[in-house]
């Protein structure tokens, strides 16, 4: 599975909010047992579940790296608990969530021994958590299930269930249109501590959903600016909030003429603003509590530099993700850092999708090619300082791929070898960089990584860097 894919996290995010028809109708036997177990780290709690789950400990790891100042008084190892059930892989029957529940709602209670150590510490996570006031909360399905609940009747879901506090989540066309609503004393907060972090996520019993309460007041003020009836505000909301206000010429017929003409005329309409307020703070709750350096950067940048920021916020505002890639961080670092690629550069030239595959393929020191579109001084102290703004955002885009290429092929993370060769990788790229990790993994090991790299990769410009590097 390669880093990104929008579409497979809605499909992961609709998957979590619209599972209710595997809740069980009979009557289970409670769970008991695991309370009984000792309160552990985070990687002696997923160890049992490695059989099960193969690439567990690699999230798990990536999980803690990220809870190093968790909130609400929880210990790290608490903290990354929580992140770790709000992170989705495939094979969905080997990702953490979907398995987790799955078992919880199976009649075979032998099933969960494996869990009992994360249920504890997942478990006394959550009940640190402040509970939120009692409230109506949403989840979805696309069948009839009336029949199936009473007014009044309490039901019980044995497996951990993602709501939404706002309607209109579900009402989107990517989450089926369709809607079941339930109150809930047991919700907990833990958006902080999700990832990807994109609405106020309730855990019932747990988790809660990722809709922002700012989010939700710019898109319901689009929605009011722009005229939407209720046949098309959801589909072409979406349009806009996922390619920018040019996603309005496929839609020029659904809305007055007047409007149209005005909110597509030069940036200094309400279009606009609403749209960079909504990219904005989309970036905040994203990536504050995983990324908080990303966030500290931009708010420098927004200070001292606002015509680069204005510039790039502006750009996505009007092209939504055109430019971010399947990294947005690496993407809007490369745009406020190579500044003189203007658009034009972008569109007529295809200059930033030449820079961003030379540096994902052949990593920080690849950028010495783009020195004439940054100042000199700049790029002298990206390539040779560790701790860059750039190579942070490296990190972040190659960390996931290589980890799960080293689980696929039983590499362990032995004398912090994961760390290293991800540092490696960010300053020399796949090839020079897996190179470097030779002696500390067998020559059998190493060829099958190198394998699964060029399999995982196969655009041209990368298969020849790597036929020249064997060869």
């Amino acid at each position: 599975m390669a880093v990104g894919g929008g579409d497979e996290k809605i499909a992961q995010r609709v998957l979590r909010l619209t599972d209710i028809v595997e809740e069980p109708t009979d009557f289970l036997m409670p769970i008991s047992g695991y309370e009984k177990m000792p309160i552990v780290s985070l990687e002696e709690a997923v160890e049992p579940l490695i059989p099960l789950l193969p690439s567990v400990k690699s999230y798990a790891y990536a999980a803690k790296k990220k809870c190093k100042k968790p909130a609400d008084n929880l210990t790290q190892d608490e903290s990354a608990s929580i992140m770790l059930y709000s992170m989705g892989w495939e094979p969905l029957n080997e990702c953490l969530y979907c398995a987790l529940n799955a078992t919880l709602r199976s009649k075979n209670r032998s099933k969960l021994k494996p869990w009992f150590l994360y249920l504890r510490l997942f478990l006394a996570a959550l009940f640190c958590l402040p509970p939120l006031p009692p409230l109506t909360v949403f989840r979805g399905v696309k069948l009839d299930l009336s029949a199936q609940f009473q007014k009044g009747e309490t039901v019980v879901w044995w497996g951990f269930s993602s709501c939404t506090t706002s309607i209109e989540v579900l009402q989107m066309e990517e989450f089926l249109g369709m809607t079941d609503a339930s109150k809930s004393s047991q919700q907990k907060p833990v958006s902080a501590m999700s990832t990807p972090p994109k609405s106020n996520h309730e855990i019932d019993h747990p988790t809660a959903v990722d809709i922002d309460v700012r989010i939700e007041e710019i898109t319901n003020r689009i929605i009011q600016i722009l005229g939407l009836d209720d046949e098309d505000k959801n589909k072409i909301l979406r349009a806009l909030l996922k390619n920018g206000r040019q996603s309005l010429i496929n839609y020029q017929k659904d809305i007055i003429s007047k409007i149209y003409k005005e909110q597509m005329n030069g940036n200094d309409n309400e279009l606009m603003t609403l749209l960079k307020k909504y990219f904005e703070r989309k970036w905040e709750v994203e990536y504050d509590s995983s990324n908080a350096w990303f966030i500290v950067y931009l708010k420098q940048c927004k200070n001292n530099d606002n015509v680069t920021y204005e510039t790039v916020l502006t750009r996505t505002a009007e092209y939504g993700n055109k430019y971010m890639k399947n990294c947005p961080i690496l993407s809007i670092i490369l745009q406020i850092l190579f500044k003189d690629i203007d658009n034009k550069c972008l569109q007529e030239k295809n200059l930033f999708n030449d820079l961003w595959l030379t540096i994902t393929n052949d990593g920080l020191k690849s950028i010495i090619e783009y020195s004439k579109y940054i100042a000199s001084e700049i790029i002298n102290e990206l390539i040779n300082e560790k701790q860059s703004i750039l190579f942070q955002a490296l990190r972040e885009y190659y960390r996931q791929e290589l980890f799960r290429l080293f689980q696929q092929n039983n590499i362990a993370d032995k004398e912090n070898l994961y760390d290293l060769a991800l540092d490696n990788i960010v300053e020399y790229g796949w090839i020079d960089g897996i190179k470097a990790i030779e002696d500390t993994i067998t020559p059998k090991k190493f060829e099958m990584l190198l394998d699964s790299i060029l399999l995982s990769f196969n655009g041209t410009h990368f298969i020849l860097n790597y036929e020249l590097a064997i060869y």
